[in-house]
């Protein structure tokens, strides 16, 4: 049952020369005609109608957006939101493998996601949504940018790649070692001088540390003591007058103050 009736919504009396006639009561299906005056204190103007719009039809429905998609190995599933609220709404996916230009589209559908099957592994897909209100006359709007996702790889494509990376730190280790060895095969007489000590043991040390029956170092220290010459300095004063004597005694060792001695 239609109803020719008018009804003011919320543009009255404005002084713009635009207004927005969105409003929750208006229905897709309706068929609409919007007229405007103008009015200057009691002086009014005649109405001015537009043309008749329908909704369903005139209405330019805009594509869904994109939340998230979700990979396997074979499929990429697309999770989107439309962006009008409408019981009607059917959404259909065109998509194709970025590396070529053969499109493929799903089948209008209803559901707000939609699986792209039978794809290639470790490959990057493209697509693009479009939306239509579905009544009597579709009204199909235009379709959304475009976006890129690359499917997962599988169970055995992941062990695969997981053996071949052990391969070749195996091989790596292998040859780093064998190059190594080669290395130090032919230049060993430079790395023996690199890590040589600085300093020399002493003789009388490393014939010691040879032979433990020779005498301890502490005889070889105290036999050295005593062969060292010693120096002693005395002088000697006279109260009464202004001469100083002075005595020397050099001592060259032991044995030369025993023979004196005798």
């Amino acid at each position: 049952m239609s109803c020719e009736c008018w009804e003011e919504i919320n543009c009255t009396n404005i002084t713009k020369t635009e207004c927005n006639f969105t409003h929750p009561k208006i229905k897709s299906f309706w068929t609409i005609t919007l007229r405007v005056r103008a009015e200057l204190g009691q002086v009014k103007s005649d109405w001015v109608e537009t043309n008749k719009f329908f909704a369903d039809q005139n209405t330019t429905i805009g594509p869904p957006v994109i939340v998230n998609v979700d990979s396997t190995p074979d499929s990429l599933f697309l999770n989107f939101s439309p962006n009008v609220k409408e019981d009607n709404l059917q959404y259909l996916v065109r998509y194709w493998e970025k590396s070529t230009n053969e499109r493929h589209e799903t089948e209008w559908t209803k559901n707000t996601r939609i699986g792209l099957l039978n794809l290639k592994q470790l490959t990057v897909y493209c697509f693009q949504i479009q939306a239509k209100l579905h009544l009597l006359n579709d009204n199909i709007g235009p379709f959304s940018k475009t976006y890129c996702h690359k499917t997962a790889a599988s169970d055995a494509t992941r062990a695969g790649f997981v053996v071949i990376i052990f391969v070749a730190a195996t091989v790596t280790v292998v040859i780093l070692a064998i190059v190594c060895f080669l290395f130090i095969q032919k230049f060993h007489q430079v790395i023996k001088y690199w890590f040589q000590p600085p300093f020399k043991i002493p003789l009388h040390i490393e014939e010691y540390l040879k032979d433990p029956e020779m005498p301890g170092l502490e005889e070889l220290q105290n036999n050295c003591a005593e062969e060292d010459p010693g120096d002693s300095l005395s002088v000697v004063s006279n109260a009464e007058g202004s001469q100083a004597l002075l005595n020397t005694n050099v001592q060259s060792d032991s044995r030369s103050i025993e023979s004196e001695k005798t």
